[in-house]
């Protein structure tokens, strides 16, 4: 099922709450939880940048934006992501948990609006939908 959307390996990072000794998260000097970031990997992925080269869609080359738009279609099983830690542990991540996806050697790309499961013909769930946003300089 992984294979017929595409032979791509995409990155999702994951944010995590760094805990103290006693399992509490750590607080920083706003009371605020302090994170911790984690790429976990997912195999037949779909990528596509649909504004290649940094063009706003003009042929102008005064119209060179700094940004690139991407859709990412993944598989889905069961409501969720199969994806693989650095150390091959296996693991499904939550539909709502997709927040920033690395591509084409650790590219950063941030999810804009939710990510969302799209359903065949059938009702059956078929992949995830996400679009994207990377913006440089």
């Amino acid at each position: 099922m992984p294979d017929r959307l595409g032979g791509q390996r995409i990155g999702i990072v994951l944010e995590q709450s760094v805990l103290d000794g006693a399992g509490a998260p750590v607080l920083d000097e706003f009371r605020q939880a302090e994170l911790t970031e984690s790429t976990v990997w997912v195999a037949g992925c779909l990528f596509e940048v649909q504004t290649p080269g940094g063009l706003s869609g003009d042929t102008d080359e005064r119209a060179r934006t700094n940004t690139e738009i991407a859709w990412c279609l993944m598989p889905v099983v069961s409501g969720s992501v199969p994806a693989v830690t650095a150390d091959r542990q296996r693991l499904r991540v939550g539909v709502s948990d997709i927040r920033k996806l690395l591509y084409d050697g650790g590219k950063p790309f941030v999810v804009q609006g939710k990510a969302a499961i799209e359903f065949d013909d059938n009702g059956r769930e078929d992949h995830v939908f996400v679009e994207c946003r990377r913006r440089w300089g």
